[in-house]
C-alpha cells in the first residue's frame, strides 16, 4: 500500500512564515535600536572629549586646519575672549600686515596675535619673522615668530560656539558621567528585558 504525502496548503505555509517573521520583527527591532544608539552615544562621548580638548588651548589638525578657544583678552575687539577660532596652515610667503595668526612660543605656549611687521630674511636663515601685537596691547609682542613656530591664519571665529565649549570644558566630567551613566541603565535594561522574555 502506498501513501502520498501530506500536502499543507499553500495558505497555510503563507501564515505560519508570517508568524515566524512576525516573532523575530521585535528581536530585529530591539537590536537595530540598541547598536543605533551605542554608536549615538560614542559619537556624544568622542565629541565631548574633542571640544574639551579644543577648549584646554591644545590643537589638532586636520588637513591643515585647527581649532582653538581663545584664553586672554588681549585680542578682544577683533577676537573677544573664549571665542572659537579655526586656523587653517599657510605658507609663510602669503601672511602679510593685519593677518591674525596662531603660533608657539618659546615656551610652547599657543598666542594668536595680529601681524604688526614683517622682518624678511630674519637672522639671516632666509626666514621671514613676524613681530606680533596684541590689538589692546600698546606694545608689540618682544618674541619674534619665526615661519616653523606659526600654526596658522585665522580664518574663522565664532564667540557663541566659543561659550558652548567653555561650558563644556567647565563641566566635562559631568557630562561624560551622565552618557556612561544613560549607558550603564541602557544596558541593565536590556539585560532584564532578555532575562523576562527568556522566562516567558
Amino acid at each position: 500500500m502506498s501513501y502520498e504525502p501530506l500536502k499543507i496548503p499553500k495558505y497555510i505555509n503563507k501564515l505560519v512564515r508570517n508568524k515566524h517573521k512576525a516573532n523575530n520583527s521585535p528581536l530585529r527591532l530591539a537590536v537595530l535600536r540598541d547598536s543605533l544608539l551605542y554608536v549615538l552615544l560614542m559619537v556624544f562621548i568622542v565629541v565631548i572629549v574633542a571640544l574639551h580638548s579644543v577648549s584646554q588651548g591644545s590643537f589638532y589638525k586636520i588637513f591643515g586646519y585647527s581649532a582653538m578657544t581663545v584664553v586672554g583678552s588681549s585680542m578682544q575687539e577683533v577676537l573677544p575672549q573664549h571665542s572659537l577660532i579655526i586656523v587653517k596652515e599657510v605658507d609663510s610667503q602669503t601672511i602679510k600686515i593685519g593677518d591674525d595668526i596662531s603660533y608657539l612660543t618659546a615656551d610652547n605656549l599657543i598666542i594668536t596675535h595680529q601681524v604688526s611687521a614683517i622682518i624678511e630674511n630674519y637672522d639671516g636663515n632666509n626666514q621671514r619673522g613676524f613681530q606680533t601685537r596684541g590689538t589692546n596691547n600698546k606694545n608689540a609682542d618682544l618674541e619674534i615668530v619665526v615661519a616653523d613656530a606659526i600654526i596658522g591664519r585665522v580664518i574663522y571665529h565664532n564667540l557663541a560656539i566659543g561659550k558652548i565649549l567653555v561650558f563644556i570644558k567647565d563641566k566635562f566630567f559631568y557630562l561624560l558621567g551622565c552618557g556612561l551613566l544613560f549607558v550603564g541603565v541602557w544596558q541593565l535594561q536590556s539585560i532584564f528585558h532578555k532575562r523576562k522574555e527568556n522566562r516567558v
